[in-house]
């Protein structure tokens, strides 16, 4: 009895402060938005491949003595494709990372990776200044400053 008199208490003392944690409350939700536009983002990526072939056979070993070397052998081939310099090369190509874009306001610089108004398309038979930062403001719907 004793004991459920002094929680009593003891939770109308807090709860007459409600306010402290309200206001407490909005304080850690405004520094987690701030922390969130501030920090700069992290991707991570984790893949798994699974090789299979037909009727459990690789082309490179037609006559593999035990389904543990034919497997091998089908995950060698998949191996080489995926480490092959041709594909690394194309895909590399595809994936424009000669132009970065970036966005800069008074607290931070963000990386913008498919939201830019505009692309800027290099023209590879010609050098190209590289580590050259170009700044392009947005004046109106369809100007731009560029410096």
């Amino acid at each position: 009895m004793a004991g459920t008199r002094s929680f009593t208490r003891y939770a109308i003392r807090v709860l007459s402060r409600w306010y402290f944690f309200i206001l407490a409350t909005l304080l850690a939700l405004s520094a987690a938005v701030i922390y969130l536009h501030l920090v700069p983002r992290k991707y991570e990526v984790r893949a798994s491949l699974m090789v299979t072939g037909p009727a459990g056979k690789s082309e490179s070993e037609p006559h593999a003595a035990t389904p543990e070397a034919s497997s091998r052998g089908i995950v060698d081939d998949q191996v080489g494709i995926l480490t092959s310099n041709s594909l690394i090369e194309k895909t590399l190509r595809e994936l424009d990372f000669g132009v970065a874009y970036y966005v800069e306001n008074q607290f931070a610089v963000r990386e913008e990776y498919e939201n830019s108004y505009f692309k800027i398309q290099l023209d590879s038979g010609v050098n190209q200044a590289i580590n050259v930062p170009v700044y392009v403001r947005r004046i109106s719907s369809t100007r731009y400053h560029v410096k």
